[in-house]
């Protein structure tokens, strides 16, 4: 009979997930957060550590308390920021990061946005600035710097309260600490005012890594191996495949090549059993057999 239990156990199929290892270095990215329940206009400092780098009014908005402002689902979640944007009034959104970034290393950014106005919106000028001081004003006039990351959406793709992405890649020079997001380069024109919504705000350091070498316990045992890399283009297994996940059902050495726009990443997995052979179905006859 214990030959039976053992058939018993080694016919269970376990499959393994792979390892994520990339984090969010911006706090409360999707403003789910809040020391207060948001209840009027201008209260982004409820979304803390979130505040305001000028002398402006940026918005935060949560279904926590819906006054008819929230006039899009927002991307994730139950909260999103609000910008508004005209001659001489420009509002941003400042965080501090987790922890300062490293010189060298590539990051990755995402954000969404969305407008109910989007004949007024101007591209390529909203995007994100990363300091090492924060970025401030005395006035509500444009920060006057040129952020690293920025929007260049074709302006015909922009489409009415439609979240759209933007991203893009973050050579640290070392030691940046704070995020700044708004518009930079261009005022709307005369009556071309427009607001802005954001949602789930991004940055991760771009690495790889499939986990230590392991052993499974049998054949029938599988393991799922996941190279999924934020912003990455292509996908190379040393099989020929090409996704960013790779299932494993027979021993051996794997390895991925990833590329992004910023640097090429490799690793590699070995992948053993500890039992080597496959003991086949339990017999009909054995399913309801008891243990003694």
């Amino acid at each position: 009979m214990q030959s039976g239990f053992i058939r018993n156990v080694f016919w269970l199929v376990l499959i393994l997930p792979g390892i994520a290892m990339s984090q969010n270095l911006v706090p409360n990215g999707s403003f789910e957060q809040y020391r207060n329940c948001p209840h009027q206009d201008n209260l982004l400092i409820e979304a803390t550590p979130w505040y305001n780098p000028n002398r402006a009014t940026p918005d935060f908005y949560n279904h926590c308390f819906d006054f008819g402002q929230l006039i899009l689902t927002p991307h994730s979640g139950q909260g999103v920021a609000r910008l508004y944007f005209d001659q001489g009034w420009e509002e941003y959104l400042g965080v501090r990061l987790k922890k300062p970034l490293n010189a060298g290393e590539c990051y990755y950014f995402e954000m969404y946005i969305a407008t109910d106005t989007p004949a007024k919106y101007i591209t390529e000028t909203v995007g994100a600035y990363f300091s090492k001081q924060p970025l401030t004003g005395t006035t509500t006039d444009m920060l006057n710097v040129s952020p690293q990351i920025l929007d260049r959406t074709p302006k015909a793709s922009v489409s009415n309260l439609k979240w759209q992405q933007v991203s893009g890649f973050l050579d640290a020079k070392g030691g940046e600490e704070y995020l700044t997001i708004g518009s930079f380069y261009k005022t709307p024109p005369f009556l071309g005012y427009y607001y802005l919504f954001v949602d789930d705000v991004l940055l991760t350091p771009i690495n790889l890594e499939l986990g230590k070498d392991t052993t499974l316990c049998s054949r029938r045992n599988t393991l799922l191996l996941d190279a999924t890399t934020p912003g990455a283009s292509d996908y190379k297994w040393n099989d020929g495949s090409i996704k960013p996940t790779l299932q494993v059902t027979k021993p051996g050495k794997y390895s991925v090549t990833v590329i992004t726009s910023c640097k090429t990443l490799q690793d590699s997995i070995k992948v053993d059993y500890a039992l080597d052979f496959d003991l086949g179905p339990i017999p009909h006859s054995a399913m309801g057999r008891k243990l003694s």
